[in-house]
């Protein structure tokens, strides 16, 4: 196991186990074993295919994870996830993009919201200045006895263009919205247009005038 205190360098590379103490910067990070970063993490590229642990703030340009990724906060442009993402207060991104399991504690900020559930999701709040798409696509004869697993709860979820499915929450609100299949939603405020699946439950709609 390697171990380390405050670091920086131009690639850091996890095959197998690796701890650093306190912060880290660093132009690339590759984990394709098992990575604990005790305090800050700055990095150009971060990419783990494996397991990785962010105990302080994780900053970065471009974000990849298919393993298992479990952060304090995040703050990168690019996010991209295909595993399990889990964050303890906020994520910031310009892109977010994520299949798979994703839990976060506080506000996930974007510019555009993209989560394709592969199972369940707990997001406190959603805002995008662009769009959110939330939904359960992609189903295959191998798992369709997990759908029921697919589902995403949210306080609320705020953006222009909004789209989802499996959904449950209490407010969503934006311009152009559509809520598909499987949703229960408390309210739903919107300024231009609305469609509801008749398969979902919506308990209030308004109106609101710009």
């Amino acid at each position: 196991m390697k171990q380390s205190t405050g670091e920086a360098a131009n690639d850091i590379r996890i095959n197998g186990s690796g701890v650093y103490r306190d912060d880290v910067r660093a132009e690339t990070v590759h984990i394709a074993g098992l990575g604990r970063f005790e305090g800050n993490l700055t990095a150009g590229s971060f990419k783990s295919s494996g397991s990785c642990r962010v105990k302080g703030r994780c900053s970065a340009l471009r974000m990849s994870n298919i393993g298992h990724a479990h952060f304090r906060s995040v703050t990168a442009e690019h996010i991209y996830t295909a595993g399990s993402f889990q964050a303890d207060k906020s994520v910031e991104a310009d892109t977010f993009h994520a299949k798979g399991i994703v839990t976060i504690g506080d506000t996930l900020k974007a510019g555009e919201v993209r989560i394709e559930l592969q199972g369940a999701a707990a997001i406190k709040r959603i805002y995008a200045e662009r769009s959110i798409d939330l939904r359960a696509d992609g189903l295959s004869v191998m798992n369709w006895l997990q759908f029921w697993r697919r589902k995403a709860i949210c306080d609320s979820l705020e953006s222009p263009r909004i789209e989802v499915s499996h959904l449950e929450a209490e407010l969503v609100a934006g311009e152009e919205i559509r809520i598909g299949a499987g949703c229960t939603i408390g309210e739903v405020r919107y300024s231009k247009t609305v469609v509801v699946d008749p398969r979902s439950v919506v308990k209030r709609t308004v109106h609101i005038s710009i």
